[in-house]
Parts: structure tokens; C-alpha cells; sequence
């Protein structure tokens, strides 16, 4: 396995570890930095700027992708807020039109037992 496929699986398995919200691993840095120092003398210049382009380009991904998310969950959050305040203006006109329905209905019988005398119960 070559020093610039290890680094890519590095990359991949800690952008995927990212991705699910989980912590990078941590590992330890005496270890990880005489490794990285071998794998600089290994690898091509043309190689370490295509290294280093990915890292760019993965930092700049995650944070577009945090701040897609945040702004999705603000997004979310605020048509919640409105939905249920229009769930409330509407149960409170459904109480209102069920309150005129009544009086309807209790004129309507009025009327009706004026005209025609006693209406049967039911």
C-alpha cells in the first residue's frame, strides 16, 4: 500500500467518522508525526500539493456541509414555530364557528317553535 493511499484511506475514514457525528480519532502524536515525517520523504512534491489540495478541499466541504445543516435546522425549526401558531389560529376559529353554529341552531329551533309550536325532543 502506497503512502498516498494510506493517507487517502485516512481522509475518507475520518471525513465518514465526521459525517456521522462521531469524534476524530485521536492518536498518538509522537507516533502519528514520525509516520508523517516518512511518508513526506516517500511522497513526490506533486504528490504532497494533491495531498494537501484534498485536505483543503475536505476542510471546505465539512464546513459547507455544517453550515448547510445549521441553516436546514434553522429552516426547520422556524416553520415549526410558525406551523404551530397557525395550528392555534385555526383551533381557535374552529371553537369561534362551532360557538355561531350552536347559536344557529338554538335561533333556528327558536324560530321554528315560534311558527309552529313545540318541536319534538329527540
Amino acid at each position: 500500500m502506497t503512502p498516498l493511499l494510506k493517507e487517502e484511506l485516512k481522509y475518507r475514514i475520518l471525513s465518514r467518522r465526521l459525517s456521522e457525528g462521531r469524534d476524530e480519532l485521536t492518536l498518538d502524536r509522537q507516533a502519528d508525526m514520525s509516520r508523517q515525517d516518512v511518508h513526506q520523504c516517500q511522497l513526490r512534491p506533486e504528490e504532497l500539493k494533491r495531498i494537501e489540495t484534498r485536505k483543503e478541499q475536505n476542510r471546505k466541504a465539512a464546513q459547507k456541509f455544517r453550515l448547510k445543516k445549521k441553516l436546514e435546522k434553522d429552516s426547520v425549526s422556524k416553520e415549526y414555530e410558525e406551523l404551530k401558531k397557525r395550528n392555534s389560529v385555526l383551533r381557535e376559529e374552529v371553537k369561534r364557528l362551532s360557538n355561531i353554529g350552536q347559536i344557529m341552531k338554538k335561533v333556528i329551533a327558536d324560530m321554528c317553535q315560534a311558527k309552529t309550536g313545540p318541536l319534538p325532543s329527540k
